[in-house]
C-alpha cells in the first residue's frame, strides 16, 4: 500500500474520513480494528464505507492487543492517551506490540 506520508486535516473526524476513503478506494473490502467501547462517530465513518469492523476490548492498560485478529486488517484506530470513553491509557508494552503488529501486518495505525 503506497500513500503520501503527509496528511493535513482540520479535525480528527475529517482525517479519519479521508483515510477511510483512501483505503476504500484501494481495497473494496476493507477491515478496521476499533477499540471497544469506541467513539460512535468514528465507528459510523468506517461503517459508512462498509468496512468489516473488528472490535477489540479496552481495559485499564488500554487496547487488549492480545485480542487483535489473526486476519489481515487495513487499519487500527485507537485513542491511546485516554482510550475514549473509558479513560484507560495504553501502556508502553502494549504500544510497542501494537506498533510492531501494524508494521508486520502492513496496517495503518491511526492514533488520536
Amino acid at each position: 500500500m503506497k500513500f503520501s506520508n503527509t496528511v493535513v486535516s482540520k479535525s480528527a473526524t475529517s482525517l479519519v474520513f479521508s483515510i477511510a476513503l483512501a483505503i476504500k478506494n484501494h481495497n473494496p473490502n476493507p477491515c478496521v480494528v476499533l477499540e471497544f467501547p469506541c467513539n460512535q462517530l468514528i465507528y459510523e465513518i468506517f461503517n459508512s464505507f462498509n468496512f468489516d469492523i473488528k472490535l477489540v476490548p479496552v481495559d485499564s492498560n488500554g487496547l487488549m492487543v492480545d485480542q487483535l485478529p489473526n486476519e489481515p486488517v487495513d487499519c487500527i484506530y485507537v485513542t491511546p492517551s485516554y482510550q475514549f470513553p473509558t479513560g484507560g491509557i495504553l501502556n508502553q508494552e502494549r504500544r510497542a506490540y501494537l506498533t510492531e503488529w501494524c508494521l508486520k501486518n502492513d496496517a495503518w495505525l491511526i492514533e488520536r
